[in-house]
């Protein structure tokens, strides 16, 4: 079998500042169920404005079906060799499956000076005990039940003006990740947060 190349991961960004990311294609690696796929602001912007975003996205993705191991041995060696404090999975897409879960929940442990964090709206996914520096924030949309049995995982809500779940203590995002830190840290854990829609 051809070895795979390397993956693609992005060092910041203009929200995340100088935070570090690995991404996968929207849509394709999200659950079938999603709401946000009409809306996907990732779609919006990477047709209009980043093709080649999309295209290492779609590599990442290609890679990780290929040979998971590599994929996930790239992001602890990137993370241990640069001894990254703060690492994202998913500007761009989702957990695809249950064994990209499991990887995630080892690379963590292999890289415990790392803090890392995902968005999720993969409901599905047996997510267990958590390593101390694995932060998980349930992506919620208006309208759309989160089962229960996610309700230890602080929330991220999409605000379009019709979301009433949001607890009065939530957070607004800062727009400006590598001074908040909020989704990472365990200072805030069990804090929602909301975005206003973009």
């Amino acid at each position: 079998m051809k070895r795979p190349e390397l993956i693609s991961i992005s060092e910041g960004n203009r929200k995340m500042g100088g935070i570090p990311s690995v991404s996968l294609p929207p849509i394709k690696s999200c659950p079938d169920w999603v709401p946000c796929k009409k809306d996907c602001y990732v779609v919006k912007n990477m047709t209009r404005y980043c093709r080649n975003a999309i295209k290492s996205y779609d590599r990442n993705f290609d890679i990780y079906h290929m040979d998971p191991e590599f994929y996930f041995a790239q992001i602890k060696h990137y993370c241990a060799v640069n001894k990254v404090p703060y690492f994202r999975y998913h500007v761009s897409g989702d957990i695809p499956e249950q064994s990209y879960w499991d990887n995630m929940v080892k690379t963590a442990n292999a890289v415990p000076g790392t803090r890392f964090m995902v968005l999720t709206k993969a409901y599905d996914t047996e997510f267990g005990e958590l390593p101390e520096n694995l932060s998980v924030m349930i992506s919620g949309w208006p309208g759309f039940p989160i089962p229960k049995k996610l309700d230890r995982f602080p929330k991220i809500w999409m605000q379009d003006g019709t979301e009433d779940r949001i607890p009065k203590d939530a957070l607004l995002c800062s727009g400006k990740c590598d001074d908040c830190h909020a989704c990472w840290d365990a200072k805030y854990k069990g804090k929602d947060i909301y975005i206003p829609k973009h």
